[in-house]
């Protein structure tokens, strides 16, 4: 898949469209775009996720005061969608989706996500805000999504009315089963690592992120933007083998982590 968290678990526990920014990393046949016009596309991206829409930070103030009027019974977890990272429907041209599909599982989760909360967004987008050296993240590569801390920026500086909190692994720890049940549990979606050696299906020897959303007796609930469709598949013991702890939890400002 390609989709991996570039440093390995250490037990067995990633009507809105802006100008396509050009390939950073393109084969020699797509080689065409000059700085020039590189730099009129980046400054389009910059002019659509500054202004269309009004911006997303006063379009996400407007769904928080939309949500804020709505029954309160009704939790975002059951709102989150599977964003496929495998269409080109959301990426911001055909040759970003044919270069970048395999590795953007961290965007599709990030995308599904704020979409529940009523963020317009896309895969192209995020994927832009965390890759492109203008927007001061850089939290993705061909090796896929570098870990969690690139989410709390990707917020707070363009999303503003969320906030992530990052369990990295290394310097924030890592997200217990419990404490990631008892966030759920409360209705509020949490970005996830997987991985496991291959040697067993799923084979995610490359890593994934997915979007944990419920918990039944038997299963972990999650949504899923590969081709896996692994939304309902999970057993609590077979989760527990895959989940490597490295998480980020998004929730409302003003809303402590539960």
């Amino acid at each position: 898949m390609g989709c991996f968290y570039t440093t390995m678990p250490p037990t067995s526990l990633s009507s809105e469209d802006s100008p396509a920014p050009p390939s950073t990393h393109p084969p020699a046949d797509r080689r065409k775009l000059g700085k020039v016009k590189q730099a009129l596309v980046l400054l389009g991206l910059i002019i659509t996720l500054a202004g269309i829409g009004g911006s997303f930070m006063v379009s996400g103030r407007s769904v928080s005061a939309a949500a804020a009027a709505s029954p309160r019974h009704i939790p975002v977890t059951a709102l989150v969608q599977d964003v496929p990272q495998y269409l080109p429907a959301g990426y911001d041209s055909q040759e970003q989706f044919e270069e970048w599909n395999g590795y953007t599982c961290g965007p599709a989760t990030i995308t599904a996500i704020l979409h529940a909360y009523g963020a317009k967004t896309r895969i192209g987008i995020i994927f832009d805000l965390l890759y492109y050296q203008q927007f001061g993240i850089m939290d993705i590569d061909q090796q896929g999504l570098h870990g969690p801390d690139g989410f709390v920026p990707l917020l707070r500086k363009y999303y503003s009315s969320w906030y992530a909190v990052s369990f990295n692994g290394k310097s924030t720890g890592y997200l217990s089963y419990d404490h990631l049940q008892r966030i759920v549990q409360a209705g509020y979606p949490v970005a996830a690592d997987f991985w496991d050696d291959g040697s067993f299906w799923p084979d995610l020897s490359e890593g994934h992120w997915m979007t944990v959303v419920g918990f039944t007796a038997t299963n972990v609930i999650v949504r899923d933007s590969s081709t896996f469709h692994l939304d309902y598949q999970l057993s609590i013991d077979l989760f527990k083998r895959i989940y490597t702890g490295i998480a980020a939890p998004i929730l409302p400002v003003g809303v402590p982590l539960p």
